[in-house]
């Protein structure tokens, strides 16, 4: 077997991540709902990889499920996770070499039985971090605990960050509300973030993670992300969830809420609308479309004959004004739809929110004028930013009781994280 074949091993798992700055409980890795660490698919960024490039900012290691090393670098080395080129060939799981950057995409065994199907890459040094590219030359991001590296179903890489919660809400408050909000914002954006988490644990269990990185989720960006002002609100809030009704509640959080945030399901009654001066002050958004382009999108979401479309009618709103259903009417048929699905349908970032106007122009565009971006339930981004700046800033915990009526604060135990269960496939979106 050569050099680059003895970097090779099978078979990795890992059941909890260490936490890095402060101890935490332990408790049943086998049941999601119960872990004290996070698993972070890394999707945002590295959705669709063939390969990864990892260094450190000290020792690392690469060890195999029985904790067998396979290979280790410094802080001057680098590694490459990369596929197999016959990886999952006659339907057998998928399988990774790990080499030198410079033979990456070259086999380096003939032997496809000792290629693993799984890595764990880990710092020497618990407070270290693993650094991962998807390319050489590109800036790599940062990540505490471990990383594990797998195939997925579609021959791409999964890579699943290990966390503990604390450290992986470092990782969440820049990318999320700003690094430069103001303190009581951040501390109560790592409350709601840190709720969201645990009422989340399992969510993804198919992947082999509980959330992922992105806007589906909560952003997260690892180490990279993380300043002295987010861990001073982190640490300042640690371990601090909100409760309803003695178990952890679904802590939906918003950009902006065009005024008023949005009115939730009966079964949360602390997702009520609450007014927000700061963001009715704000200006609004516009969006223009064609008929001919809207109808084609709604083709292609269902396959709808409702032709180039003429009118669009709000049909139910909410407390809040934000459509419910929404009447579409094209030269060849009518069509109801949801405004969340509506959003879907004509990108999030085109319809950013559901608070909306709909006129037609000269020229028989329709033209959506709204405020707000997000779904508008829970606390509102800008909303918490405004209330927590000024002479007499409000406190994170203020903030938090006024954006969640009803609830409490309380320190999270294993079992209110045993309460807390996977939300269903279907539920909100971040956005």
């Amino acid at each position: 077997m050569n050099l680059l074949a003895s970097l090779i091993s099978i078979f990795i798992t890992l059941a909890v991540s260490a936490p890095l700055r402060a101890a935490q409980p332990a408790v049943d890795a086998q049941t999601p709902a119960v872990r004290a660490a996070v698993r972070v698919l890394l999707a945002r960024f590295f959705s669709g990889a063939k390969r990864i490039y990892v260094s450190a900012d000290g020792p690392f290691t690469v060890k195999d499920e029985a904790g067998n090393l396979v290979a280790s670098g410094t802080s001057s080395s680098s590694l490459c996770v990369t596929l197999s080129p016959a990886s999952g060939a006659g339907g057998e799981p998928g399988r990774l070499q790990v080499v030198d950057p410079a033979y990456a995409g070259q086999n380096s065994t003939d032997d496809a039985d000792v290629l693993p199907v799984m890595v764990r890459i880990a710092p020497a040094d618990p407070a270290g971090s693993i650094q991962i590219g998807a390319a050489t030359g590109t800036k790599r991001l940062a990540y505490r605990g471990v990383l594990e590296v797998s195939v997925n179903s579609g021959g791409a890489l999964r890579i699943v960050n290990v966390i503990g919660i604390e450290d992986y809400l470092a990782g969440v408050l820049k990318p999320e509300i700003g690094g430069d909000a103001p303190v009581e914002a951040l501390k109560a954006q790592a409350v709601a973030a840190r709720t969201y988490a645990v009422r989340n644990l399992g969510r993804l269990w198919a992947d082999g993670a509980d959330i992922d990185d992105s806007n589906r989720c909560q952003n997260y960006m690892g180490r990279s992300a993380e300043t002295p002002a987010v861990l001073q609100a982190v640490d300042q809030t640690r371990g601090e969830v909100l409760i309803y009704n003695g178990a952890v509640i679904d802590a939906l959080y918003c950009t902006e809420c065009g005024g008023m945030t949005a009115e939730g399901p009966a079964s949360e009654p602390y997702l009520r609308p609450v007014a927000t001066a700061a963001c009715a002050a704000k200006p609004g958004w516009t969006f223009a479309i064609s008929p001919a382009d809207f109808g084609a999108r709604l083709r292609q979401d269902a396959g709808d004959a409702t032709g180039d479309i003429t009118k669009v009618e709000i049909a139910k709103a909410d407390a809040s004004g934000r459509a419910l259903q929404v009447l579409v009417t094209g030269r060849d048929g009518t069509r109801t739809i949801t405004g969340i699905r509506l959003r879907q349908i004509l990108g999030v970032d085109n319809l950013r929110s559901t608070k909306f106007t709909v006129k037609i122009r000269d020229d028989r565009a329709l033209v959506f004028t709204g405020q707000g971006w997000g779904h508008g339930l829970g606390m509102c981004q800008a909303g918490a930013i405004a209330r927590a700046s000024g002479a007499n800033p409000e406190t994170y915990a203020s903030i938090l009781a006024d954006y969640y009526p009803g609830t409490q604060l309380t320190k999270l135990s294993a079992s209110l994280i045993r309460r807390a269960g996977p939300l269903p496939a279907a539920s909100l979106s971040r956005r």
